[in-house]
This record gives C-alpha cells, sequence and structure tokens, in this order.
C-alpha cells in the first residue's frame, strides 16, 4: 500500500498520484518511483533545456522576480518543488515530454511562486493540499497553452481528486471553499511574510 505523501511547510512537490515519499536532503520531500515518458518526444534532461523552457515561459507571462530561481537536479524524484523563498526545483520526470515540461513550470511558477508572492503559501496539511489543488487545476486549465493531454492530463486530474478526497476528510470548511474556486489560506495555515517573501519587484 502506498504510503501518503507528507506536508512540508517549506516545500511543495508535483509528484505523480500515490507515490510514497521519503525525507530529502536537506529538508523536503522526495516522491519515489520514475514517469516514464507518456506522449511527446522526451527532452534532454539538462540546464540547458529548462532554461530554454523558462525564457520560453517568460514570454507568456512576464519576467521571474528576481528573488525565484529555477534549476535543475537530476536526484529529484518529483517532477518539482519550490519553496518558500522561491527557489524552484524541476527533476527530470518534468522532461519526459515539452508538454509535461510547460505544465510543471506553470505549477511551479504559476501557481506556487504566486503562492508565495500572495502570502498564500500552505504551511500546514489543509493549506498543503490547498495550494496543490490550486496549482493542478492551473496545469488543467492551462492544458491548450501546455500541450498536456492523454495520460499526462489524466494524471493530472487524478492528483485534484486524490487531493480533495483528503481535503474533505481533514477540513470540509477548505473542502467548500476550494469547490467555490477559493483557494485563500486562514492565517494559521500560510507561511508568515516576514518568511515567505519574494520581496518587491
Amino acid at each position: 500500500m502506498p504510503l501518503e505523501k507528507k506536508a512540508d511547510p517549506n516545500t511543495k512537490d508535483k509528484n505523480v498520484a500515490q507515490m510514497a515519499t521519503k525525507p530529502a536532503e536537506g529538508g523536503g520531500t522526495r516522491a519515489n518511483g520514475h514517469v516514464q515518458a507518456q506522449g511527446g518526444k522526451k527532452l534532454e534532461a539538462s540546464q540547458a533545456t529548462l532554461d530554454k523552457f523558462v525564457k520560453d515561459y517568460e514570454k507568456k507571462h512576464g519576467a521571474l522576480h528576481p528573488s525565484v530561481s529555477v534549476s535543475f537536479d537530476p536526484d529529484l524524484e518529483a517532477a518539482g518543488t519550490t519553496n518558500f523563498g522561491g527557489a524552484v526545483t524541476i527533476g527530470s520526470s518534468a522532461f519526459s515530454s515539452a508538454a509535461n515540461l510547460r505544465s510543471t513550470l506553470v505549477h511551479e511558477l504559476g501557481a506556487h511562486v504566486e503562492q508565495i508572492r500572495s502570502g498564500n503559501f500552505g504551511t500546514s496539511r489543509e493549506g498543503d493540499l490547498v495550494n496543490e489543488i490550486e496549482a493542478y487545476r492551473l496545469e488543467e486549465s492551462s492544458r491548450r497553452e501546455t500541450g498536456l493531454k492523454g495520460s499526462d492530463l489524466k494524471d493530472v486530474r487524478s492528483e485534484i481528486s486524490t487531493r480533495l478526497d483528503e481535503l474533505k476528510k481533514v477540513s470540509p470548511e477548505y473542502y467548500g471553499r476550494v469547490q467555490a474556486g477559493n483557494y485563500r489560506l486562514n492565517p494559521r495555515d500560510a507561511c508568515s511574510p516576514s518568511t515567505c517573501n519574494l520581496g518587491a519587484f
């Protein structure tokens, strides 16, 4: 039986559904398992490839905040992680296709970095679930832009469903809000502005 992903208040992961987790070096969580290419040509997993896709992302969405960094880690088993300081790390599994890499950047930069910027980065299990549902829903709604389809899109929808089911159990209040499209966290469940702050831009 797979283990549940444990919340880490400092890091958000984009995982494959139902993966076991283990502590990552230096804190955070790391998903076990590997994603196989599910559609499209597998990309070279490198910082150079990632930099090209980040530039494409910025052309569509505007320049990243100067405090945000995006780096490749071949040992990271999750597709991507974002910490409370805006450091985004992309793992090899995100390179399974161009669509998957674009979608992972939407998840990390479009959702989690924005959650930090707006003071809405979760520090509790409930907050983490709300953040992840918002991030996966953004991936789903961006599918025409990213090209995500087939089993990759099915995986994103499965992630949403799994997290909604868990949120309904742990916090009916947040579940109701999220179903209405409200992802705002209570202050007790969000990172404080003194800790989660990208600074002026």
